[in-house]
């Protein structure tokens, strides 16, 4: 996975907790919390969390280009 898709990738999981929040918080959740709480869990199960810094990201690029196990 390159740069501009792990960021296109967070960027998604960010937008659909931003609508969720939005809608349950003004009322527009049409099936209420506990549906947008599930839709949630599994649009991130699709979409599962990659916990790194841009830096730690580039280190296991490269090690994946230069033959190492990485991260």
């Amino acid at each position: 996975m390159d740069m501009v898709r792990f960021e296109t990738c967070v960027s998604e999981r960010v937008h659909l907790i931003q609508l969720a929040v939005r809608d349950v918080l003004d009322g527009t959740a049409a099936n209420g919390m506990k549906c947008e709480a599930g839709y949630l869990r599994k649009q991130a199960a699709d979409r599962p969390p990659r916990y790194r810094t841009a830096d730690e990201y580039r280190a296991h690029l490269r090690s994946i280009t230069t033959g190492g196990e990485g991260q």
